[in-house]
């Protein structure tokens, strides 16, 4: 199966029209209806989209993502994680908490003021926002210290016993997290990982 710089789809096969071959070309406009399966003689490679981009796709099952790098010549395997749990979004970012009082320390992630179109005003758009779908890891920098955090008000306040610079993850159910259960809905759907 070929996807040329244009979109179009087009596939070969040997068994069709006297044994000699048979083009099956799709333009724009054209649809396909069922379920479509593909045979290759290529090892390993069933479709090649030729550097195209593959688009409005629903949901992709999958056994390995693979990001795969060419290093001075040499290939390298990256594998994408996955997660249990529904669908998430992750950022990463560094704090500095310095607002010290009394009996603690804290630096406040006020969403309202975040730059739009940054990564971090992005995150906070596609997620569910409540403290009991965000996930959040604090690594201090340097010497240990003692964190916290709390999420309310459109706002992630973190605490410390002392000023510190930090690392944090953010993790947060996408915002139609409850569409991808863990269990999967349709338990007809084939798959090649299985564990008995």
């Amino acid at each position: 199966m070929i996807v040329d710089s244009e979109g179009n789809v087009s596939a070969t096969t040997t068994t069709g029209g006297g044994g000699g071959g048979s083009d099956y070309v799709l333009k724009g406009g054209d649809m396909m209806t069922g379920t479509l399966r593909f045979e290759t003689s290529t090892v390993g490679v069933a479709i090649d989209a030729g550097y195209n981009n593959i688009i409005a796709v629903n949901k992709l099952s999958v056994v390995i993502i693979d990001p795969l790098y060419n290093i001075g010549g040499v290939k390298y395997s990256s594998y994408a994680p996955s997660i249990v749990g529904g669908a998430k979004e992750e950022y990463v970012g560094r704090g500095n908490i310095k607002d010290c009082g009394s009996e603690f320390c804290s630096w406040i992630l006020d969403f309202s003021q975040v730059s739009k179109g940054s990564d971090l005003w992005v995150w906070r758009q596609i997620i569910d926002f409540h403290p009991e779908t965000i996930e959040v890891i604090m690594t201090a920098y340097g010497k240990p210290a003692l964190l916290s955090y709390e999420i309310g008000d459109n706002q992630i306040k973190f605490y410390s016993d002392r000023p510190t610079q930090f690392s944090y993850r953010l993790v947060g159910s996408r915002f139609d997290w409850r569409r991808w259960p863990t269990l999967a809905p349709d338990q007809s759907e084939s798959t090649s990982l299985i564990i008995k």
